[in-house]
Formats: structure tokens, C-alpha cells, sequence
């Protein structure tokens, strides 16, 4: 395997959400960095941060722009224009420029938000208008961000075997599952992301002690028929999880939503 990241061509190869998969990817790897490096960072800067890496990871899962979520999903994020708009800011003057004119010398911070910028900006620009203030960006800007996103998530200290390894997973389940540009990509694609462990000193993501589940509940269901189907769901994987050699696991946070019947508006 070369020690070089991938080609413009070769990422073009990859189908659309392939692409917008592995930018999130390279971003998931590095998000640590970027909280560790920033602990004090203001709670709105972090979670924007934390969600340009999560919505990149929806829209691949879902196959699905994040400005333009399907109307009986919960995926609507009110805040993804205004994202876009400021990874486009934070990264102004770049949209041309060779890929080698990322500036070095910069905290791994820097890079790994960087990295998410680039992410939601694969999520979102194609061949799309996205609003009369943001204008039309084409496919080429789309490869050239891919590619940038895992140059800054290697410039913040990712190790280049990991990313290269990352964007072969997709190459090899994407000849083999006759991937089309409406595939999704769900992260479980890559599987773990340290199956070797992490290299070494790298921080401990605060999130990995975190599991998020969505469940569909029937129409009828109370709202104590809910907290009793997550007492037993909870439950049962305590035992699963004590069983295999842990402490078990609490809820922590119960949200309920309703499904939407109209199309969610994005701000323009």
C-alpha cells in the first residue's frame, strides 16, 4: 500500500456518499484532538465542531444532503446552513488552491476542526445551489475537499496507514456491493476505529463512554409505556454488557420526538 494519500481521480472514483463517508471519517478520527487540545472552548464552539463531523455522518448514512432531510425523519438540523457557511468562511481563499497550500505549523487543534469543516462541506456541495448567499460550487471542489479533509485530520497526527486503510474499505465494499452514487454509507462500514488501539498518546474520546439509541415506539404507546420499554431495553444490555466483562449501563437522557408531516424549512 503507497504511503500517499489518494488522488483527486481516485477519490472521484468513489461514489458520492463514499466520499462524504470517508471525510467524515478522517474528521471522526481527529475529533478527539480537538477536545482534548481545547478544553475550555466555549460549549456553542465545541458542539459546532462536534456536529459538522455528525451531520457529515448522517447525510452518508442516510444518503441525504443535511439541508434537505426527508419530512418523517428527525434529521432536520436547524443550524446547517449556518455551519456551512462558516466552514466556508473559516476556510476562504481555498476553494482553488493546490491541496499542498494547506498552511503547516498549526496545534492539532487547528487541523482537526479544519478537518470537520471540510467534512460538512463534502455533506453539502456537489452540484447544487445551496441559496442565493452561498452560490454554486461544483464536483471538482467536492474532490478537492475530500481530499483536504484528510490531509488536515494527517496534519493534526492521524496516522496515514489509518486514513489509507479507511479509503481501501470503501474502494473494496463499494466494487463488491455494486455501489451507485444513492448508496448510503453508514460509519459501521469501517468498523472499529482503533482495532489496533490508538497511537500512542492520543486522548481518550470522552464520547466513546457514550451510547446513543433510537427506537421507533408504536403510535398508541404512552408516555409509560416508553420509560418501560427503555427500563427493559437498558435492562437487557446491562446484562449483555456486564456479562462480557463490564460494569453495566445507566440512561442517562430520555427524548421523545414526533415525526414531521410537512417539509422542515432551512434557513436561506
Amino acid at each position: 500500500m503507497s504511503d500517499e494519500l489518494p488522488s483527486l481521480g481516485e477519490i472521484a472514483g468513489l461514489p458520492r456518499w463514499a466520499r462524504v463517508a470517508f471525510a467524515a471519517r478522517c474528521a471522526s478520527r481527529v475529533l478527539p484532538l480537538f477536545r482534548h487540545r481545547q478544553p475550555d472552548t466555549s460549549d456553542g464552539h465545541a458542539q459546532a465542531v462536534a456536529s459538522a463531523v455528525k451531520v457529515s455522518e448522517r447525510a452518508a448514512a442516510n444518503a441525504v444532503r443535511p439541508d434537505h432531510p426527508p419530512p418523517t425523519t428527525p434529521f432536520a438540523e436547524p443550524s446547517v446552513i449556518e455551519r456551512f457557511k462558516a466552514a466556508k468562511t473559516a476556510l476562504k481563499g481555498s476553494y482553488n488552491s493546490p491541496i499542498d497550500d494547506l498552511s503547516l505549523g498549526h496545534p492539532s487543534d487547528v487541523y482537526a476542526e479544519r478537518t470537520a469543516n471540510y467534512a460538512v462541506l463534502t455533506a453539502i456541495i456537489h452540484d447544487h445551489h445551496i441559496g442565493d448567499n452561498v452560490g454554486i460550487i461544483g464536483n471538482t471542489h467536492h474532490f478537492r475537499y475530500v481530499l483536504r479533509a484528510a490531509h488536515a485530520a494527517v496534519l493534526a497526527g492521524a496516522p496515514i496507514s489509518n486514513i489509507l486503510k479507511d479509503f481501501q474499505t470503501l474502494r473494496e465494499r463499494a466494487k463488491a456491493g455494486g455501489w451507485t452514487d444513492e448508496t448510503p454509507v453508514p460509519p459501521s462500514v469501517f468498523g472499529p476505529m482503533w482495532p489496533e488501539g490508538p497511537p500512542p498518546g492520543w486522548p481518550r474520546d470522552p464520547e466513546a463512554d457514550i451510547l446513543r439509541l433510537r427506537i421507533a415506539i408504536p403510535d398508541d404507546a404512552t408516555e409509560d409505556d416508553v420509560k418501560r420499554m427503555v427500563r427493559e431495553l437498558a435492562g437487557a444490555m446491562t446484562d449483555v454488557h456486564r456479562a462480557a466483562g463490564g460494569r453495566g449501563l445507566q440512561v442517562d437522557t430520555l427524548r421523545l420526538f414526533d415525526t414531521a408531516d410537512v417539509s422542515v424549512g432551512v434557513p436561506q
